[in-house]
């Protein structure tokens, strides 16, 4: 039972806010969205990312902590990822 609170107060919040935005203005932008937008939006979120993990990869190893170079790019991640799911992870 507590399992389902947190989905359903998920499925709430985005029908209130689908609601609130008036759902005929939603199909409508969806419809007219290209999808070939994703593509390099995609690409340059990815490319920052790895970009923002080498970062922290030479920090850390001017630091004196030699970890390779996929530990780094992982814990990077990991961090964006609680920034993303806990309120002020930061």
């Amino acid at each position: 039972m507590r399992k389902a609170i947190v989905p359903a107060a998920a499925l709430a919040g985005v029908a209130g806010l689908l609601l609130a935005v008036n759902p005929e203005s939603v199909g409508s932008a969806f419809a007219r969205f290209d999808v070939w937008t994703l593509v390099p939006v995609i690409a340059l979120m990815l490319a920052f990312y790895a970009l923002q993990g080498l970062r922290w990869h030479l920090l850390l190893r001017a630091t004196g902590a030699h970890l390779r170079l996929e530990d780094s790019q992982l814990m990077n991640l990991a961090g964006q990822a609680m920034t993303a799911v806990v309120p002020l992870a930061e």
